[in-house]
């Protein structure tokens, strides 16, 4: 979870050498800074934490000339209680996997950071191919793993949409772009825009 620029340019000179090495970063950090931490709001607490809007700017360069290669939600769910208390004692970590493609549209298409093919590549391909997995394209034989999405449609975060037990959320009440509409793994539907429509655990 690569989320400062001195560690972006640690990759790039790395990389300039040759050097066999791979590095991700997480929605929140291409989207929020410290500022968020004001109030002090748990939901903001997250390891590594929030940086500056340079870091933030430097981590979406990374992504753009190639330093980093893609992007990976850090999902850390909490109970309610664990993070309804002092912001010291709360534990570190938010939810990220049903915000993530929003959340990467809105910091990097909606900015002109860059254009909806990159994202998706940052999400899916560049991903898989790293871990050698046979997903991530629409390829003949590749594993259906599939989302149809609007990636103009704005929505707006609640708590009582996640399908995720735990609300640990930075993004509650915020609008953000980006509806998906339908999830199929394996080519079979498990996420119908409204519902899980599968119980198998597997998926």
């Amino acid at each position: 979870h690569i989320t400062s620029a001195y560690s972006v340019e640690v990759i790039r000179r790395a990389k300039a050498r040759k050097i066999p090495i791979t590095a991700e970063v997480c929605p929140h950090h291409i989207h929020l800074t410290e500022e968020c931490l004001k109030n002090y709001d748990t939901n903001f607490k997250m390891n590594p934490p929030l940086r500056t809007e340079d870091d933030r700017q430097a981590l979406i360069e990374g992504l753009r000339d190639g330093a980093i290669d893609c992007i990976a939600t850090d999902h850390a769910p909490h109970i309610d209680y664990e993070k309804d208390v002092e912001f010291d004692y709360a534990p570190f970590g938010v939810i990220g996997l049903e915000t993530a493609l929003a959340v990467s549209i809105d910091a990097l298409v909606q900015s002109k950071h860059a254009t909806l093919p990159q994202l998706i590549e940052w999400l899916t391909y560049r991903p898989s191919d790293i871990l050698k997995l046979n997903k991530g394209t629409l390829s003949p034989g590749a594993d259906a793993d599939v989302i149809i999405f609007d990636p103009e449609e704005a929505w707006t975060v609640h708590t009582d949409q996640f399908q995720s037990q735990s609300k640990n959320s930075p993004w509650v009440g915020r609008t953000l772009n980006g509806k998906v509409k339908h999830t199929l793994v394996g080519g079979k539907t498990v996420w119908d825009g409204k519902r899980i429509t599968t119980t198998d655990q597997s998926n």
